[in-house]
């Protein structure tokens, strides 16, 4: 038996957006977008220097999709996708520049004292407060180990502060548009891989529906309507995901208990 074609999963344009998926454009889109804004001329110029900051701490790291040529994008793309959406529904200074730091403690090296030290001598005031509640994902041990909050605990302090709500109930809906878009490219890619990217979409469709949502219940309406219309439309791709991969998995299964050029024994 043979392996299964790769599906092609439901397409919706929610997952896409109307220009190319690109660092340079998204920059663009949010120079714009901040020099139209009415905000001080000192605000823009702290949200330039977050920008500016956000490419240090990202450097070198990249996203699990990919853009048009193949490569996979570089990560600082997201927080800058992130903060053109807080621009757009009408975020502040304070929120604009926290959502282009949001994941800066992605790597456990930022979490160190010292690099959080340096955070609040660079950003003062509401940015340090809202970006405690985004980024407490670690805490550090008596001992100065980098330990893990778990997950409910998290939420639990982020819902403390609805403007960092806000942030993460956007970033959420870009991850899960990103989500989209890698289980289409996982379509190209090895068994082993497209594996992989179910299983990473599985999880965030479930701390969504457990935290990201009734956490933005109680505090932004809309925004929890889109988040559930997403990660529902995402819920149905992934089942036609994971029955391929079922699918495949049975196929391998029969191949090796039943080789397709085995020769029986008759005297067996």
């Amino acid at each position: 038996m043979g392996q299964a074609e790769r599906p092609e999963l439901p397409f919706h344009d929610d997952f896409y957006y109307p220009f190319a998926y690109e660092l340079s454009e998204f920059s663009k889109r949010f120079k714009l977008a901040l020099d139209s804004v009415d905000f001080q001329d000192e605000d823009k110029k702290r949200i330039r220097f977050a920008w500016a900051q956000a490419c240090l701490f990202h450097k070198g790291q990249k996203r699990k999709e990919k853009n048009s040529k193949g490569e996979l994008l570089p990560y600082v793309i997201h927080p800058l996708e992130v903060a053109l959406s807080v621009l757009e529904m009408g975020g502040g200074p304070a929120a604009v520049m926290a959502a282009l730091l949001h994941d800066i403690r992605e790597d456990d090296k930022w979490v160190k004292k010292r690099k959080r030290d340096e955070l609040v001598k660079l950003f003062r005031g509401r940015v340090v407060e809202v970006l405690t509640r985004l980024v407490s994902k670690y805490r550090l041990s008596p001992k100065g180990r980098v330990i893990k909050l778990s997950l409910p605990r998290y939420f639990e302090k982020l819902n403390q502060e609805p403007e960092a709500v806000f942030i993460k109930a956007i970033d959420r809906l870009k991850n899960l548009m990103s989500c989209g878009r890698i289980l289409d490219q996982a379509a190209n890619v090895s068994q082993q891989e497209f594996a992989t990217a179910v299983s990473f979409v599985r999880t965030q469709i479930q701390e969504t529906d457990q935290f990201v949502i009734p956490l933005a219940e109680n505090h932004y309406a809309k925004l929890t309507k889109k988040l559930k219309s997403l990660n529902f439309k995402l819920s149905i791709r992934l089942q036609v995901a994971e029955t391929f991969l079922l699918q495949n998995e049975a196929s391998n299964l029969q191949d090796a208990l039943l080789p397709s050029d085995a020769v029986c024994d008759p005297g067996c």
